[in-house]
């Protein structure tokens, strides 16, 4: 699961520019939308609509130009919670 969840987040990151499907996000890692936001919030304690922006956010410096490190994470979300009971 965590592996899945971290694909999703890296496609975010990557995909930053482009607007965010949700839908397509899940389909791509065969979970239904639901269950991935689900999984996410429970997994980075934030819902996939605020990592995207965090991430368009950090893909840019303070002049508006892309910066080339948009993976790398520099917000709290960035580290996972074991949920393995």
């Amino acid at each position: 699961m965590l592996v899945s969840l971290r694909a999703v987040r890296s496609r975010i990151g990557r995909q930053y520019a482009k607007p965010l499907n949700v839908e397509e996000l899940a389909n791509g890692v065969h979970m239904s939308a639901g269950r991935l936001s689900r999984e996410f919030r429970a997994a980075y304690v934030e819902p996939v609509w605020s990592h995207r922006r965090h991430s368009r956010r950090s893909a840019t410096d303070n002049h508006g130009e892309e910066c080339g490190n948009v993976d790398t994470p520099t917000h709290p979300a960035g580290i996972v919670r074991d949920t393995r009971g």
